[in-house]
C-alpha cells in the first residue's frame, strides 16, 4: 500500500515539475509579465522614497518622481500596445494591468488616459 502511494506521489510531483519547467509563454505574455514586474518595481521605488523621507527627512523627491515617471511611461506604452493586439486573452490581461495602473495613479492626480 505504501509503495503504491509513493509511486502515485512521485508521478504527481513529476507531472507538476514537467508542467512548471516546460511552460512557455508567447511573446505577448512574456512582455506583459515583464511590464507588470517593472510596474511593481516602480511602485516599490516610490514607497521606499516615501519611507526614507518620512523616517530620515532626506529629500527623496527625485526617486519618487522617477518611479512615477516609469509608471506613467508604462501606461502610455500599454495604451499603444493595446491598439495593435489581436488576441482577446492578451487584450483582457493588458486591460486588467492598465486598470491596476490607473487605480494606482488616479489618487495621485493622474486620471486615466482615454483609449
Amino acid at each position: 500500500m505504501k509503495n503504491i502511494f509513493s509511486i502515485v506521489l512521485l508521478i504527481i510531483f513529476g507531472l507538476l515539475a514537467y508542467n512548471h519547467f516546460t511552460k512557455t509563454y508567447t511573446e505577448d505574455e512574456q512582455y506583459l509579465i515583464d511590464v507588470k514586474a517593472d510596474f511593481k518595481d516602480a511602485q516599490k521605488l516610490m514607497k521606499q522614497a516615501e519611507r526614507a523621507a518620512g523616517t530620515s527627512g532626506v529629500d527623496t523627491t527625485s526617486s519618487y518622481e522617477q518611479g512615477l515617471e516609469i509608471i506613467r511611461d508604462i501606461r502610455k506604452e500599454l495604451l499603444e500596445y493595446l491598439e495593435i493586439l489581436k488576441d482577446e486573452v492578451i487584450v483582457g490581461k493588458t486591460s486588467r494591468l492598465l486598470r491596476e495602473i490607473n487605480e494606482f495613479l488616479t489618487p495621485l492626480g493622474y486620471p486615466p488616459e482615454p483609449r
